[in-house]
């Protein structure tokens, strides 16, 4: 892992040459190149600059300590003390490039398109839909992420019946990755009248956004309708056809946003939500190619699967492929970091177990 990390780093480094050479730059499209790649490599070459560090200290601690012959004195006590300090922040390193390198893509830090959908349980299940989106964006502004909604169908409580945001922002994809899914809550509904705790659920898938690069979508392909808005628009609803319809006749696709009074915004976010899913079903079919396991493991946007349970009575949640439990009260303000950091854990050792199968 150290040795891919290593030619990423002189990648990097090449890179940085390159950028400041002038023909380069009056190559816009190699420049604007280098820059997407120089982007992408800056945390890889940063960790691999801090363990170059680490591993130089304790090479010249070792050599102290060697080169007194076993003599003991302040100098060598102290180069001891330091050993037993670096080595552990060398392996910790260790296993944050081996984190790194199995499942920071290119996409991971891009912005994506987060969809909730109500799912088993009627007008309970629409209010827990809109629980998770509270939940994601106390998460998001936390994390110093912006959230654009793009479409939204509310229930007549006040739920979600189902929504459509954006998700804009550093590692936005490797933040959200591991919420696709199957949501559960296990609580007493608000129209409960005799006080039984009711089973509901949300599916929640995660989209990276793709840049135009990796997705051309060609107009003759689309039917495009405008409609007359049935949500937020003031004055315009139902009376200006605002709402943007798209059917993309190759895949059989079809998306619509009516967020905005105007047409053409909701054009431009209906056209970003088809590119984030016709980039998703290529992307799926590559991973499928590669490997049938990995398309069965986490952030494969498996909705049959439930992931993750809320339950009320025991103030808790609980993610089922992790195993990892976090207070319902720090869920629902949006800490969810926990469940997070656990689910990286996770999917490494499950990266590793198919790797070691390999012949």
């Amino acid at each position: 892992m150290i040795e891919v990390l290593r030619k990423r780093f002189e990648r990097f480094q090449e890179i940085e040459g390159l950028i400041q050479q002038p023909d380069v730059i009056a190559n816009t499209t190699r420049y604007s190149g280098l820059l997407k790649e120089r982007g992408a490599l800056i945390p890889q070459a940063n960790l691999y600059r801090d363990y170059a560090g680490i591993l130089k200290q304790i090479a010249d601690n070792e050599e102290l300590i060697k080169s007194a012959g076993g003599a003991e004195d302040e100098l060598v006590e102290l180069a001891r003390e330091e050993l037993k300090e670096l080595q552990p922040k060398a392996e910790a390193l260790r296993e944050k490039a081996q984190e790194m390198l199995l499942l920071d893509d290119e996409t991971s830090a891009r912005s994506c398109i987060v969809e909730i959908r109500a799912g088993t349980g009627g007008d309970e299940a629409s209010l827990f839909a809109n629980d998770l989106f509270s939940i994601y964006s106390y998460f998001a502004t936390r994390h110093d992420l912006k959230i654009e909604v793009m479409d939204r169908a509310e229930s007549e409580l006040g739920g979600i019946k189902s929504m459509v945001f954006r998700v804009d922002g550093v590692n936005a994809s490797k933040w959200f990755r591991y919420e696709g899914g199957t949501h559960r809550v296990q609580r007493v509904p608000a129209t409960e009248t005799q006080g039984r705790i009711h089973t509901s659920a949300a599916t929640v898938a995660v989209l990276p956004e793709p840049e135009d690069i990796d997705v051309k979508v060609d107009e003759k392909d689309l039917e495009v309708v405008a409609a007359r808005s049935g949500g937020p628009g003031g004055q315009n609803v139902n009376k200006v056809a605002s709402k943007c319809q798209i059917l993309h006749k190759p895949s059989g696709i079809r998306v619509e946003c009516q967020e905005t009074k105007s047409f053409h915004q909701n054009r431009e976010r209906a056209m970003a939500l088809l590119r984030a899913k016709l980039y998703e079903v290529e992307r799926m079919r590559i991973e499928s190619e590669r490997s049938q396991t990995r398309l069965a493991m986490i952030g494969s946007g498996d909705r049959s699967e439930k992931i993750r349970t809320y339950n009320w009575p025991q103030s808790r949640c609980t993610d089922h492929r992790c195993k990892c439990t976090i207070t319902l009260q720090n869920a629902l303000a949006g800490n969810i970091d926990e469940i997070i950091t656990e689910m990286r854990k996770f999917e490494v050792a499950e990266r590793l177990k198919e790797m070691a199968k390999q012949p």
